[in-house]
């Protein structure tokens, strides 16, 4: 859920780099404190780009401690602050559920690391927990996306709620906040869906976008595009929130610099994959039935197999009721 979270820091100014850097050590030390050591390499962009938007409200204590990933030499500013310490927790259950999502392709290999993992989340909030859960019992291989993209969006919501619960946010904010990283999780769920595409067919792992096309009986390329658009929907819609809703917040240029960096490194891993999965016709936007040097399936069409289940000599490559042109 969190891999494609990722911006160009330096785009902002020093300053703004300094603050963000302060509340990104603040989590990996209370990942180090409350969890060992081993757990701060679960410090993620997605929950300190969270913490950050709402720092105007954290007035903690600013101290030096020793980074782990300068092996304790270099001491770096943190913040003492419970939100931070919750910060800590969210990344802990999004480190699970990630862990979670690999196990559907992996279980000998995840499984055992997520239960692990596991242990810890008994000790957090109701809310929190719920939410997880509630992940955990979705059955993805019957559930439409729209249905992912709602239990995504609740997860985003209570985890900002669930950091931010101590602060004095007006109700209107605090929906505002809900919103916004409701939607952000969303975004996160369906740029998933795109990029992976291409390797998941390959390798015959799920995919929800594949799914899809099964309930509604729709060719793969067209749920493709399908999702694209929500992609772009989401895009437009995150950034007016930043622009419009959030005026009062000190870091406001700086979050929508932040998260424009983000839809780009997304739209680029979206674009190289879309590239690979589909030969676009500009006029049309549907896939050719000759398969092109370096498509996703490039060479399993160049034998006539289908990506899917390597039925041989497919005509148009159709089967395991999947409609892929």
């Amino acid at each position: 859920m969190i891999g494609n979270f990722r911006f160009r820091l330096k785009s902002i100014s020093e300053a703004s780099m300094q603050d963000y850097q302060k509340i990104y050590c603040s989590i990996c030390h209370s990942l180090k404190v409350n969890y060992g050591i081993t757990k701060t390499i679960l410090t993620n962009n997605l929950v300190s780009f969270l913490l950050y938007s709402i720092s105007d409200y954290i007035n903690g204590d600013i101290k030096k401690t020793n980074c782990p990933s300068h092996l304790l030499l270099t001491k770096k500013n943190i913040v003492s602050h419970k939100a931070v310490n919750k910060a800590a927790d969210v990344c802990v259950v999004l480190s699970a559920l990630k862990l979670f999502d690999m196990e559907k392709d992996n279980s000998i290999l995840f499984k055992p690391i997520r239960l692990h993992l596991e242990k810890n989340i008994p000790n957090l909030s109701n809310e929190l927990i719920s939410a997880y859960n509630e992940f955990l019992l979705v059955d993805e291989k019957t559930q439409k996306t729209e249905n992912l993209l709602h239990t995504s969006k609740k997860f985003g919501e209570i985890s900002f709620n669930y950091i931010a619960d101590d602060f004095s946010i007006s109700n209107e904010l605090r929906e505002t906040y809900e919103m916004l990283f409701g939607q952000i999780a969303q975004l996160i769920f369906i740029s998933d869906c795109l990029i992976d595409i291409n390797a998941d067919m390959l390798k015959s792992n799920f995919n929800p976008i594949v799914r899809d096309s099964e309930i509604f009986n729709d060719s793969i390329s067209t749920v493709y595009l399908r999702n694209e658009e929500i992609f772009s929907d989401l895009k437009g819609s995150i950034l007016n929130i930043i622009a419009n809703s959030i005026t009062s917040n000190t870091h406001q240029n700086d979050l929508r610099i932040l998260i424009e960096s983000v839809f780009e490194y997304m739209t680029i891993r979206i674009s190289i994959s879309k590239r690979k999965f589909l030969n676009l016709n500009e006029e049309s936007l549907t896939l050719s039935y000759e398969p092109v040097l370096g498509s996703c399936f490039g060479g399993f069409a160049a034998r006539g197999e289908c990506p899917q289940c390597r039925i041989t000599n497919m005509a148009r490559m159709e089967c395991c009721s999947i409609r892929i042109f």
